[in-house]
């Protein structure tokens, strides 16, 4: 995936802790303009961000719903795999993590070869 397809995918950040509110933040600095699903199953996660600027919530027990709405779901580590939905989301080739975007964003390293 090139970061680029990004800007036309509809995108759903599930897990809005400091991975997530991060993830949120590089993609609006790339993305200035462009709507932003942010899943988080802490119904007061609004009072904590930083640039609700074009921002859909899915807040609350059914977040997880809103991953059927999304073409690709940004997951952070602490939403556990094991999820039906994440599973079904998984085997759709929709889930990503934050450092699959870095590794993608970053270029080629003798370090990493």
């Amino acid at each position: 995936m090139k970061i680029s397809e990004l800007k036309k995918k509809r995108v759903l950040i599930i897990g809005f802790g400091r991975e997530g509110q991060d993830t949120f933040k590089f993609l609006r600095k790339l993305f200035p303009d462009k709507v932003i699903g942010v899943g988080d199953r802490d119904k007061n996660v609004k009072c904590k961000r930083q640039n609700a600027k074009l921002i859909k919530w899915h807040l609350g027990k059914n977040y997880l719903k809103a991953l059927k709405d999304y073409d690709i779901i940004i997951k952070s580590p602490g939403i556990p795999i094991h999820l039906p939905e994440i599973e079904k989301a998984f085997k759709k080739g929709k889930i990503a993590s934050q450092t699959e975007i870095f590794f993608v964003r970053r270029p080629a390293s003798p370090y990493f070869l």
